[in-house]
């Protein structure tokens, strides 16, 4: 007689477990189109798309939208925010590790899982912090040094002016108008000084490593000292 059961129904069950099993495992290819799937096209205007991620950016902001497999946890997300360099691993991987294109404010940088299956980086731009006596503005041609250019005379602010104080939003308004108008000169000096400060800065997060390095060596910690005491003024650099 007929138990009602299919000798098959168990292979089928393991079969369609591991197709779901694999599809929880798939990792998406970052695409714009990816990221508008997920009803997250408004975080990429002003960007671009890379093998690692997507992005985008408002005056004060840069988003990074990284796929990740669809049961990622929050706490195999290891994400460390430097004023210059950002490091990503999700598990055991590094998705992420590079120098930033500008400086950011680490304290306002944050993460979290968007999506089943996007991990959204915010980056907050130091320069264009309101609260920053010295803020200014600025388009971000990649989240990245290594990352593709994008040419930010064609980036739009949008609705973002509206949110301003009336005299920021002024020194917005020209800002944009003087970035619109540069010459191609101009716009070479630029990208010249911002390889030039970001090696500056690059140096300097060396010489504070080394020191940091030399400081574990308490025979090179007593001179450190000795001489910081004496000569204050001249900086003093370990390898």
């Amino acid at each position: 007689p007929s138990t009602g059961e299919s000798p098959f129904d168990d292979s089928h069950n393991a079969a369609a477990q591991t197709a779901c099993d694999s599809q929880d495992a798939a990792v998406a290819t970052p695409t714009r189109e990816w990221a508008a799937a997920l009803g997250l096209a408004h975080l990429i205007t002003n960007g671009g798309e890379t093998p690692r991620h997507v992005w985008g950016q408002t005056i004060d902001t840069v988003h990074i939208l990284v796929p990740v497999a669809r049961h990622t946890r929050a706490r195999e997300i290891d994400c460390k925010f430097n004023r210059l360099k950002l490091a990503l691993r999700v598990g055991n991987e590094a998705r992420i590790a590079g120098d930033l294109s500008f400086p950011v404010t680490v304290d306002e940088c944050t993460w979290e899982i968007e999506e089943a299956g996007c991990l959204h980086v915010t980056l907050v731009k130091e320069n264009c912090t309101r609260e920053c006596s010295t803020s200014g503005f600025e388009w971000w041609p990649a989240p990245f040094q290594d990352d593709p250019a994008i040419d930010v005379s064609e980036c739009a602010v949008g609705n973002d002016l509206r949110e301003l104080p009336g005299h920021t939003k002024t020194a917005m308004e020209r800002a944009m108008w003087d970035e619109k108008n540069k010459t191609p000169e101009e716009r070479a000096a630029d990208e010249e000084l911002r390889k030039a400060s970001a090696q500056m800065a690059k140096d300097a997060a060396n010489m504070e490593a080394s020191r940091e390095r030399a400081m574990m060596d308490p025979k090179k910690k007593a001179v450190f000292e000795m001489m910081r005491e004496k000569f204050p003024d001249i900086p003093v650099e370990f390898r």
